[in-house]
């Protein structure tokens, strides 16, 4: 039905009837300006239907992002759409009809090759539904005494295979083909993701990961018996559900690490040692007064808690997973709209997707321990300062840190823990992962007028062909996308990027740090630090 060109007509219909009715139908409401005054009268006082006032704003704001993004995904440039392109984007309700009537049918993907073969695992593999590539009881089987990680389900897969693989990866060799509905690049949080909720939703899915480790910037590794972790070390709203867009996949896909959690870490700074304590704001504010420039580092903190607290609202309402980038967002976020039906909200939500330091800045914070600690918090959650860290990932960890009893969560294992779950999510669904699997080429398909259309699939190292049906997802290195894709595709795929990542070698790298991993016997800690090793 979304795909029908009855769509468009149906709704304008509906549309139709229903101004017709407020306006002329039921003669004892009076004549029409008796009606906008009653409807006046009414928006100011009842709740609800100001709030559906307020929606209907939202989305008009909203519908010529969503139409931009849809004719993307239909091959359209939006700037070439014309006429049909404008209405849709300024002409409310109306214009969205016309844009469902008329609007281009979604490409299809060119037949593969006669010698492709159909979409079956390769020789020696299980089958799609038993977990192909890994098998889900190993991957989560610690060895005795240690926890889960990482490593020990990469080697699983790699033994699965029969020894290295080289650069290709096992399976077919050079020349053969494969196709599946869902190829994905890499095997970053953010890939096993993508790959293991489409898996879920019954698409066949191929992981082609270059490493011989899954998990990318957030495996785990043992070195003489310790297990570290290379990736995140803030964790909140994982061992319970809860809006945590990590934890509402890993419920999705069905598996979790085991979690425990903990009230308080310890910090050792230049202006002192403390506890960063969860959810005891009274402890809190004393640190801050303490460190900081006393009631007027607390003065700043209160006002930046007032200033953002619409936001954690609006955060902490609407799951992530009912986001989505296209029109599809009215059936899936619609019901969570009311939680949003704050004036404040639409003024400050730009804000949610530039960086940190911005809300800061807007929020009048300058107290120079506070934004060193902001600075700290963003760099434990994303590597990255303030500046360089999304505001709504903040908004969503200070509303979790913060909230009466709250505590801080950690995967038992590390965050290799989190990756296994991942991949045994993917494999039970019946996805693959493929590790040394490196890709070298995305395929793009060509119209007959040299236009570039969309993804149709990979080429790995070794010159296999792995076809997509549905998309290709890269969760690649930001530094080496646009590398991937044919060069007449390159210069497209750097003008649309958002930010400052033009997904190529000139995104500025990350700054240089040093991660020290040590090893400690618990018997030598000091009483400060023992709690922490319990």
């Amino acid at each position: 039905m979304g795909e029908s060109k009855l769509l468009g007509p149906l709704l304008a219909t509906v549309g139709t009837v229903a101004i017709g009715w407020g306006v002329a139908a039921r003669p004892e409401f009076g004549d029409l300006p008796t009606r906008l005054a009653s409807l006046g009268q009414l928006l100011s006082h009842d709740r609800l239907g100001s709030s559906f006032v307020v929606d209907l704003g939202l989305f008009a704001l909203f519908q010529g992002w969503l139409v931009d993004d849809d004719l993307r995904r239909r091959g359209v440039d939006p700037a070439a759409a014309g006429a049909l392109r404008t209405a849709a984007r300024f002409v409310p309700f109306y214009g969205l009809c016309a844009y469902l009537t008329l609007r281009p049918p979604l490409p299809t993907r060119p037949p593969p090759a006669a010698s492709a073969p159909p979409p079956t695992a390769p020789a020696g593999a299980a089958a799609r539904g038993g977990g192909v590539r890994m098998s889900a009881a190993a991957a989560a089987a610690p060895r005795a005494g240690t926890p889960r990680m990482a490593a020990p389900a990469s080697s699983v897969a790699r033994e699965a295979e029969g020894g290295a693989e080289g650069e290709a990866g096992a399976g077919a060799g050079a020349g053969a083909e494969e196709t599946f509905d869902v190829v994905v690049i890499g095997a970053g949080l953010g890939g096993l993701s993508a790959a293991a909720l489409s898996a879920r939703y019954g698409l066949s899915v191929l992981v082609c990961e270059a490493h011989s480790i899954a998990g990318g910037c957030a495996h785990s590794f043992e070195r003489r018996g310790y297990v570290f972790d290379s990736g995140p070390s803030l964790w909140s709203g994982c061992a319970a559900p809860s809006t945590n867009p990590m934890r509402q996949v890993l419920d999705a896909v069905g598996e979790s690490p085991e979690w425990e959690q903990y009230e308080q870490w310890c910090m050792y700074t230049p202006e002192g040692d403390f506890f960063a304590t969860a959810g005891d704001m009274g402890e809190w504010r004393r640190t801050m007064a303490r460190l900081g420039d006393g009631e007027a580092t607390v003065a700043q903190w209160d006002a930046l808690i007032d200033f953002i607290e619409p936001l954690q609202r609006a955060v902490l309402a609407v799951p992530p997973l009912a986001l989505r980038a296209d029109l599809g967002a009215l059936l899936t976020a619609g019901p969570y709209l009311k939680a949003m039906a704050d004036p404040r909200i639409g003024l400050k939500a730009s804000l949610l997707s530039g960086p940190w330091s911005a809300v800061l800045d807007a929020a009048g914070v300058t107290d120079k321990w506070l934004r060193h600690w902001f600075d700290f918090l963003a760099f434990a959650f994303s590597g990255l300062p303030s500046d360089g860290t999304v505001a709504a990932a903040m908004v969503y960890m200070l509303a979790d840190l913060h909230r009466d009893g709250a505590r801080m969560d950690y995967p038992r294992g590390g965050s290799g823990a989190v990756v296994d779950a991942l991949v045994r999510g993917l494999t039970k669904h019946g996805g693959e992962l493929r590790l040394r699997s490196a890709v070298a080429e995305v395929l793009v398909a060509e119209g007959a007028d040299g236009e570039l259309g969309r993804c149709t699939g990979v080429r790995l190292a070794g010159g296999q062909v792995v076809h997509a049906r549905r998309a290709v997802v890269s969760n690649a290195p930001v530094w080496q996308t646009a590398s991937l894709l044919p060069a007449a595709a390159r210069d497209a795929v750097r003008s649309r990027a958002t930010g400052s990542a033009p997904l190529d070698a000139s995104t500025p790298p990350t700054p240089s740090f040093m991660h020290l991993h040590l090893g400690i016997r618990a018997d030598g800690l000091s009483e400060q630090a023992r709690p922490s090793a319990q």
